[in-house]
């Protein structure tokens, strides 16, 4: 048996976006025993997802406030930091998986002295340290959100080591099925369908406004007869009555439901409409369809609703998304999203009929739509339903996130047999999307990668060099040259990552690797630099080869060679 500790102290979204991986460890063996450590604030969600076999809540307010009291707040946090890491050590847990990316959660992970880690701790010297390929991943793509492609369901799991399965988990009791049940007898009419409304969410940025909501509603109820139930919680109240003086028919729910209530609920509904926001995902962890309105800094591709045939809408704005703490002053975003639109969408949904396509009109001319899908390989992504021409950016995209899901997990970044998955890509794209005779140059896209390949290239050579150094070789100078050419060699790629933000990902994965080197010995630390050049110099290569090729099958011919693919074969 493994004792196994996943630390998730977040929201009620991001508890049951780990729910793969925790079913993907019990999967691994039943024998696996599972800990979860969890924010207490939220312990309904933590309570209902599957396979969890013990519960530790915490408590940051609890730790945090006494600090910023003048009497033995100090004192306090250490008693209370002292029991909670004597209840963890006692457990023996052999690996600690920790999903959060918070300092505090790095400590906590350092303290529990498990056998082996994954995701952020901390070093002997208090330095931090992030254990695995996909965690540096994750930081990666906080940083470049723009150039990610990959859902934080699909993340997390694989920060664990497990295949997230294609659905999220989440248990519902028997009492809250029945009540849920009466109430839908109180309030909900045969023949009409039951359309779940979620307006709230974590930040008014990311909250469509309950006008538009209301409007959804009534131009709805004129396609299909339905019963709107508004959901929330208790400060949303007023954002639910708002909704309801707007579409008579709805019923405001706002307040009046626990964690389970509002699971079954969603699990009744034939579908529900709502910004991006943690009852999103209790209904796709129901199995109940989902239109996601993501706005603010919501992305689609990391926090979209996780599972198949659910449509997400999303501005189409060069602000979006924003950046996670900003206050927007504007919200341009909120207006481009018009309430028809996501009526005719809703309506597609509850006729059962898939809206494979749209007509581009004005009112679309500014939204991206998408539905939710997984690929060959059993990786979640979203499917364009609107034929727009392919920009080089997202052929690039598309080639990076094939690349990542390769070399990320063991596998080589680039082979000859992956040409054919490249091209079915690349005519993927030229099916479903407008594809013009005339497109830009495919070297824009390549050539900067040309230029990170000859300077990992150059690194990875004086690495070398230094690591074959003898120990008592006095030759500090040649260690003195190797260093000044190494650094050199950073700056120039951070430089370039600056100048061209499509190779950040790749410039940026590679100092989180030099972030996480051990030892203090000069040939130990350079066959570790060697490799991270390495790394480097193939993942150019290969991204070259994906971007060349599925270029190639959306044109319709073979892509000719660069000469930036010529200079690094």
């Amino acid at each position: 048996m493994k004792r196994i500790l996943v630390i998730n102290i977040a929201r009620i979204g991001d508890l049951i976006q780990s729910s793969p991986l925790i079913a993907g460890l019990k999967t691994a063996s039943e024998e696996n025993e599972v800990t979860l450590l969890y924010s207490r604030h939220f312990r309904e969600v933590a309570e209902a997802i599957s396979g969890v076999d013990r519960l530790i809540g915490v408590s940051l307010h609890e730790l945090i406030a006494p600090l910023v009291q003048n009497d033995g707040g100090i004192r306090v946090v250490y008693r209370k930091l002292y029991r909670l890491v004597e209840e963890l050590r006692s457990l023996e847990f052999d690996r600690v998986i920790n999903i959060t990316h918070t300092h505090y959660s790095a400590i906590l992970t350092s303290l529990v002295n498990a056998r082996d880690s994954a995701g952020m701790t901390m070093n002997r010297e208090g330095y931090r340290v992030v254990n695995g390929d996909w965690a540096n991943y994750y930081f990666n793509s906080c940083l470049n959100r723009a150039f990610n492609r990959f859902n934080l369901v699909d993340i997390h799991s694989r920060i664990g080591g497990v295949e997230p399965g294609g659905r999220l988990f989440l248990d519902i009791n028997s009492e809250a099925r029945s009540r849920a049940d009466s109430l839908i007898r109180r309030y909900h009419r045969a023949g009409r369908k039951l359309v779940a409304l979620v307006p709230g969410a974590s930040t008014s940025e990311k909250a469509w406004h309950p006008d538009r909501f209301a409007e959804t509603v009534r131009e709805l109820g004129r396609l299909v007869p339905i019963t709107p139930l508004i959901l929330g919680s208790q400060d949303e109240v007023e954002l639910g009555e708002r909704i309801r003086a707007g579409s008579p028919d709805a019923v405001n729910l706002c307040g009046r439901t626990d964690l389970q209530l509002l699971a079954a609920l969603a699990e009744r509904c034939d579908l529900m409409i709502a910004n991006d926001t943690g009852p999103m995902h209790v209904a796709a962890a129901v199995g109940t369809r989902v239109l996601d309105i993501s706005l603010g800094s919501a992305l689609s591709h990391e926090t979209a609703p996780y599972g198949k045939d659910h449509v997400v809408v999303e501005p189409r704005i060069d602000c979006y998304p924003c950046h996670v703490r900003m206050r927007c002053p504007h919200r341009n975003c909120h207006a481009l999203i018009e309430p028809a639109v996501v009526a005719g969408l809703a309506d597609s949904l509850l006729e059962n009929e898939e809206p494979q396509s749209l007509t581009e009109n004005k009112n679309l001319h500014r939204i991206n739509v998408y539905r939710t899908s997984f690929d060959e390989d059993g990786w979640w992504e979203l499917t364009p339903l609107l034929r727009r021409e392919p920009t080089i950016t997202e052929i690039h995209n598309h080639a990076l996130r094939e690349m990542w899901k390769r070399a990320l997990s063991g596998k080589p970044s680039w082979t000859e047999d992956y040409r054919k998955t490249a091209r079915g890509i690349g005519r993927k794209l030229r099916d479903s999307r407008r594809v013009s005779e005339e497109w830009p140059s495919i070297q824009s896209a390549s050539s900067p990668l040309g230029e990170i390949a000859s300077l990992a290239a150059i690194g990875l050579a004086a690495s070398r060099e230094l690591a074959s150094i003898p120990e008592d070789d006095n030759g500090i100078d040649r260690i003195t040259r190797l260093g000044a050419l190494l650094k050199e060699v950073d700056n120039n790629l951070i430089r370039n990552s600056y100048e061209h933000p499509e190779i950040k990902p790749l410039v940026a994965q590679f100092t989180y690797g030099k972030g996480n080197m051990t030892g203090w010995k000069l040939a130990s630390l350079a066959d570790q630099t060697a490799v991270l050049y390495d790394n480097l110099f193939d993942w150019s290569r290969a991204l070259i080869n994906w971007i060349e090729t599925i270029y190639g099958g959306a044109v319709g011919s073979p892509a000719g060679k660069t000469a930036c693919s010529e200079a690094t074969a």
